[in-house]
């Protein structure tokens, strides 16, 4: 299944020059989120951050006992952040399937009848309504275990913005499968949220929707609060200067628990 071969980065989406992946499999899911754009501080950390999980298990980032050709290399090997490559791996092993992101929809198979071309063409005439959100600073914070990247203060742009996501692209949207519920509901949900995720496919959208860009496994207390002291000065530039929502990005996984890869990006209209 061939994945795209160039990226738009644009408002302009050139068929030409991207090679859409063909609808194989049921598996094939996609997503829309907002990412760093290439070269950022937030795309350099990403890299920085999720590159050794990427690299322990290209394809099957999830199951940490299948070992790549220089595990045993990596084992001996102190990763940029200070943390041993294999140990940096497993603690980023689920948010590296992802990357660094904020959920505008959360990841879906495509219904009967659509195709990737009627998204990218969705996602085109949807950035093109949008404009750029300013965020407050980001901060590292503790969400439910896990650590992330969350704004230091409530956006409400970025909360309609994600609503308005929901809604617009929710017809190329197949019903979630049993399972998928099943998986969601083993969380534990609130009335709200199922009705949520029975309406819309996923539990935390609309009042429950909260950014955040996930930066690790869920991990107990002590592991967490040493992988927060080394990843604060690595984020001293991300969290300084102010980012801001300006794309929005297409995203591809071929197969359950493969590396979601970038399909297209369209930056919003310039204030």
């Amino acid at each position: 299944m061939p994945a795209a071969a160039l990226t738009p980065t644009g408002s302009h989406l050139r068929e030409d020059v991207v090679t859409l992946p063909a609808q194989t499999s049921d598996a094939v899911r996609y997503a829309l989120y907002f990412t760093p754009p290439e070269g950022s501080a937030l795309a350099r950390f990403d890299t920085l951050w999720f590159d050794a999980a990427r690299a322990a298990c290209p394809s099957h980032p999830h199951d940490l006992r299948t070992r790549h050709p220089e595990a045993a290399r990596r084992d001996r090997t102190v990763s940029p952040v200070g943390l041993p490559l294999n140990r940096q791996a497993a603690i980023t092993a689920a948010p590296a399937i992802y990357g660094l992101h904020v959920t505008l929809k959360a990841p879906f198979m495509l219904a009967t009848g659509r195709t990737p071309t009627h998204l990218l063409r969705m996602a085109q005439r949807f950035a093109q309504r949008c404009r750029p959100v300013q965020l407050p600073h980001l901060r590292l914070s503790e969400l439910d275990g896990f650590l992330a990247l969350r704004t230091s203060s409530e956006c409400p742009g970025a909360a309609v913005l994600a609503a308005s996501c929901v809604r617009s692209f929710d017809a190329l949207r197949a019903p979630s499968s049993a399972a998928e519920r099943a998986r969601r509901r083993a969380h534990g949900l609130t009335r709200r949220q199922e009705a949520l995720l029975s309406q819309w496919g996923y539990p935390y959208v609309f009042d429950e929707w909260r950014f955040h860009m996930t930066l690790t496994n869920r991990l107990d207390r002590t592991c967490r609060d040493e992988v927060a002291n080394r990843l604060i000065p690595l984020l001293r530039t991300v969290t300084r200067e102010r980012q801001r929502m300006d794309a929005i990005t297409v995203l591809l996984q071929q197969h359950p628990q493969q590396h979601f890869r970038t399909l297209a990006r369209f930056t919003f209209r310039q204030l």
